[in-house]
């Protein structure tokens, strides 16, 4: 370990990296350079065999501020696992490897977070999707209006919308409070796909929630890198869909009509989703084992369901719609095969951004 926190910081950072030589030291930079300075940074690598590591070193031996770890390959929620048990401060912030703040993103969270006593700050993000090459194939801006939410009632009635837009699952680039963290077992979880388990276990018993109205956090993709994690990307949708339901089961809004339209419709665009990349060959399936899978992912009660009452909004997902519901595995195939076709000449039309944040 290179480097120490000399006092108590209010806000700890933690980040894990595997090699992430190219893009990490503009990661720790922009917290360097924030307005706001009473922090502390726990970075924890991950088994890189690149120089990310000896990067990280090189800046905790400047700053004593900062903390550099390593690991052997244990997983990313593991490396997270380890660097909040690390941290010290009364918030804390997740950064990406591949993500970077504004100046102002520190001092504008805390501030909400001080005024209003909240456990939790959720600020807007940015996200760019890069080809292997470099040219950027995609970008959204997740922002919402500034809102304060003092109760647990007005927060979850409000949740879908925040959910809707993408901005409320991603970890990264929020304010937690280590005093809530601790008080609802928040933790990442290292048998989890991805750090949205960390959220979901965190809201479920939140009370204050802020929304800055600004998107001070950024993150720079490469689309082959995401394709990658995503490989198993119908298993992980299914176990967050069953997070998301079991959150508002727990939340009591299980009759709440536009929070279950919400979550079924989040379910079957990414179905869909799902659905084009095996009927693009992506796997290196025969065509006959392609045809299997598409029946048994349209073949459940919960695509049934969601076919039902969920309302898509992309153009793919909606000529779905009908051929899912009645279950016609060779006509959601043809559509699907196409769609994938389309994606492959076009580039992606848009983003699902907390599937890639």
């Amino acid at each position: 370990m290179s480097g120490a926190a000399h006092n108590k910081p209010l806000v700890s950072v933690i980040v894990s990296t595997h090699n992430a030589e190219a893009s990490i030291r503009r990661a720790i930079e922009s917290i360097h350079g924030q307005t706001y300075d009473h922090y502390e940074i726990v970075a924890v690598d991950d088994g890189s065999t690149d120089r990310t590591f000896s990067l990280l070193s090189a800046i905790a031996d400047r700053d004593v501020r900062m903390q550099a770890l390593a690991t052997s390959s244990r997983g990313t929620r593991s490396a997270l696992e380890l660097a909040l048990s690390r941290c010290d401060g009364d918030y804390v912030l997740v950064l990406d490897q591949d993500g970077w703040a504004e100046p102002a993103l520190l001092s504008e969270g805390v501030r909400m977070a001080e005024e209003n006593n909240l456990e939790l700050v959720v600020g807007g993000f940015s996200l760019g999707a890069h080809r292997s090459g470099g040219s950027r194939d995609a970008a959204v801006t997740v922002n919402g209006a500034q809102k304060v939410f003092l109760t647990q009632h007005d927060f979850r009635a409000a949740a879908w919308q925040l959910f809707d837009s993408g901005q409320l699952l991603p970890t990264s680039g929020k304010l937690f409070s280590r005093e809530a963290i601790d008080a609802y077992g928040a933790r990442f979880d290292p048998s989890s796909a991805d750090d949205h388990s960390f959220v979901t276990s965190f809201l479920r018993d939140v009370e204050r929630v802020g929304v800055t109205g600004t998107a001070r956090y950024h993150v720079e993709r490469s689309l082959r890198s995401a394709a990658d994690a995503i490989a198993g990307e119908y298993d992980r949708m299914e176990a967050e869909h069953e997070d998301l339901v079991q959150l508002y089961r727990h939340w009591g809004l299980e009759g709440d009509a536009a929070s279950m339209e919400m979550l079924q419709r989040r379910y079957f665009e990414r179905l869909v989703e799902c659905i084009e990349d095996v009927c693009a060959g992506r796997y290196g399936m025969s065509n006959a084992e392609r045809r299997r899978l598409v029946a048994t992912m349209i073949g459940t009660d919960r695509a049934k369901l969601a076919a039902s009452v969920a309302r898509p909004q992309s153009g793919s997902a909606k000529a779905l719609v009908s051929p899912i519901r009645s279950g016609n595995v060779g006509l959601t195939y043809a559509q699907a095969w196409l769609a994938s076709l389309m994606r492959r000449y076009t580039g992606p039309s848009s983003i699902a951004p907390d599937t890639f944040v």
